[in-house]
């Protein structure tokens, strides 16, 4: 990855649900159009072989699963993270971008929109559409402000995610529960 210029990366089970069968058409499309981007895989599953198997660049470092106190060192040194879920609940694994600064484009599915702010949602594209996710990908990579922007809007964003903000809510969501009973 030392003559890359932009690293791009995944972290997620790798299982179709999760977009993983994406990743080759993602990358190559990437690839032809940015030639000096990076990719770093991490991550394990049932489609971990086969979506391997379809990968053939040298730009392109597959992790398997990699223990969650270890994930800092790979947003240290990416630039764009991707989720091409076709489904999600809440993905904390945003958040993680959002707390050690690392924009993303994502697939619009589950509470994305609930948690992200308004100009991280011009990145976000329906499930399974992945020319306009690639189209995201590339226009992140090439403009440094956005992806500036992105990072600056998330560090605050994430803010509202912090552990005594959220227990707060979680003991109000007790008392408001306990007095209607």
């Amino acid at each position: 990855l030392s003559r890359c210029q932009r690293v791009v990366l995944f972290v997620h089970r790798m299982h179709e649900r999760k977009g993983c069968h994406f990743l080759p058409e993602i990358i190559q499309g990437a690839q032809e159009k940015l030639p000096d981007t990076g990719f770093l895989i991490a991550g394990d599953g049932p489609d971990f072989d086969l979506v391997r198997s379809k990968i053939n660049s040298p730009q392109v470092h597959f992790f398997g699963w990699v223990p969650n106190q270890d994930i800092l060192s790979l947003y240290a040194v990416s630039d764009l993270f991707i989720m091409p879920s076709l489904e999600e609940g809440f993905p904390r694994v945003l958040l993680e971008c959002m707390a050690s600064g690392v924009p993303f484009v994502s697939s619009d599915v589950g509470g994305i929109r609930d948690i992200t702010t308004e100009s991280q949602r011009e990145f976000l594209s329906p499930p399974g559409d992945v020319p306009l996710f690639m189209s995201h990908m590339i226009q992140l990579l090439q403009n440094d402000a956005k992806r500036e922007q992105l990072v600056r809007e998330g560090l605050e964003k994430v803010k509202e995610y912090g552990m005594e903000k959220v227990a707060e809510e979680f003991v109000q969501l007790f008392r408001i529960n306990g007095d209607s009973h």
